[in-house]
């Protein structure tokens, strides 16, 4: 049984820090804000879904964080977890360059130029190759991305997650990710992710975070715990996304793992996983 009044104090909870966050980085891009600060506020609004949970569990229901599973038992889907979507984003940039939606550029040349200037201070020396970029970024960065995807996680994963388990997982993990994405509706509307068309970009981000509900609420079910959810999230933010850099002419919306491409790649799995049973 669901415990709907659980639910929607969570949802009032978690929606309320982070929307008021992201209206605090639409006030910050009206003045002068450096994208240190920026990236810092940005990335507090990820704890806002924690948060919410932890307040829930705590004050409303009186109960413990236990039952999320903060172990690392089932090894083999915690790797899976960290490769996983390395795999997917090299698919989706397969299918961007083969299905004509973006260029190849190994100089990475057009990604270093759309940096702000900020960011190259200090650079020095040939840009690293591609493949040694993505190798550094397995490592020390995931493990830094999971502070703060622990933070959506803890919240989405663990606390949603559970509580909507008398829906099913099919149902529950499509709701979770409409709810996600449409949490990141102010953000996207202020140029995130999707700057050509923020409108349209709600859509695609909803999108999106459906198709990767289903890939991190599985591997949550799977594992048992939040971790494997966690890792995922952060290899995407991290690794994954470094598909990116290597592609010139590209149009957000239909290449790499935000565009269409991505959401083939994503779907393809998905629909894997539904053939197969491993959510039912």
């Amino acid at each position: 049984m669901m415990r709907i009044k659980a639910i929607l104090l969570y949802l009032v909870i978690t929606f309320g820090i982070a929307w008021v966050i992201f209206g605090f980085i639409a006030l910050q891009k009206q003045g002068v804000s450096s994208l240190a600060v920026t990236t810092l506020t940005l990335a507090f609004a990820m704890f806002a879904p924690a948060i919410a949970a932890i307040i829930v569990k705590r004050f409303y229901l009186k109960e413990g964080l236990k039952d999320y599973g903060f172990n690392l038992k089932n090894v083999p889907y915690q790797l899976i977890a960290w490769i996983l979507p390395v795999i997917l984003s090299l698919f989706a940039l397969f299918l961007t360059l083969s299905m004509g939606f973006g260029k190849l550029d190994l100089t990475m040349q057009s990604f270093m130029s759309m940096l702000p200037k900020e960011t190259l201070t200090g650079f020095r020396g040939d840009t690293p190759p591609f493949w040694a970029i993505v190798l550094m970024s397995m490592f020390l960065p995931v493990l830094i991305n999971c502070f703060f995807t622990i933070g959506e996680e803890l919240g989405w994963r663990g606390f949603l997650q559970d509580e909507l388990k008398a829906l099913g997982q099919k149902r529950s993990y499509l709701l979770i990710g409409l709810i996600w994405g449409v949490w990141h509706a102010p953000i996207i509307l202020q140029g995130y992710n999707y700057p050509t068309n923020p409108y349209l970009g709600v859509l695609w981000m909803i999108i999106f975070c459906v198709l990767l509900s289903y890939i991190l609420c599985w591997l949550k079910d799977r594992s048992g715990s939040v971790l494997a959810p966690t890792i995922a999230h952060a290899s995407l933010n991290g690794p994954a996304m470094t598909t990116y850099i290597i592609l010139k002419d590209s149009n957000i919306f239909l290449g790499g793992m935000l565009g269409v491409a991505g959401f083939v790649s994503m779907g393809l799995f998905v629909g894997y996983l539904l053939l197969t049973k491993q959510i039912d």
